[in-house]
């Protein structure tokens, strides 16, 4: 963008007005490019993560969520005071924030429930709407190009912290994902 507007700078005076709605145009592109990955970094990483930690981070994702389209987010947490290690904390935001897109796109769900659970073993992460869910079998056998992107890289997140994944829906019933990572202080 800098270097368009030394251009147009520099040819104020020799271009014509085409050659400057040209460049009016560049820079209005690169200013909706700049625009669409400051948008892209927040929702991939929001600096509150590191700042505030995963919980409010989660509040401020669900709210946003809610102000989109009409569901109510709740989040219940039991005994997670303290900030965890910060790749659980992106992993498990990353996790919340798919399923979340799912959701949105999938479910047409009213409610939509995040759980956390913290024991001395292991963390407990239930994502839960009562949209109108899915047949999992039907899914799973889809050829892996049609499988759900994004149901993959939340079992290899939950892997990645040597974790366990399980998902309960049915057609008309919801669904809930119930992610399980180990703990080790």
């Amino acid at each position: 963008k800098i270097n368009i507007e030394l251009l147009k700078n520099e040819l104020a005076q020799q271009t014509t007005r085409t050659t400057q709605q040209r460049l009016e145009a560049l820079t209005s592109l690169s200013e909706t490019a700049i625009d669409q990955i400051h948008e892209i970094t927040l929702a991939l990483h929001p600096s509150m993560l590191d700042d505030l930690g995963l919980l409010p981070t989660l509040r401020w994702h669900l709210d946003r969520m809610a102000k989109q389209i009409n569901i109510t987010p709740h989040i219940i947490t039991n005994n997670l005071a303290a900030r965890l290690h910060p790749e659980i904390e992106i992993a498990l935001y990353r996790i919340v924030q798919e399923a979340t897109t799912n959701i949105v796109k999938y479910a047409h769900a009213k409610n939509v429930t995040v759980s956390l659970s913290k024991t001395d073993s292991s963390l407990a992460v239930v994502i839960e709407d009562d949209g109108k869910g899915f047949s999992l079998k039907e899914i799973e056998q889809r050829p892996s190009e049609h499988f759900g992107i994004g149901i993959i890289g939340m079992k290899e997140r939950v892997s990645i912290l040597h974790g366990t994944m399980h998902i309960e829906t049915a057609p008309d019933k919801g669904t809930k994902i119930i992610i399980t990572i180990p703990m080790n202080e």
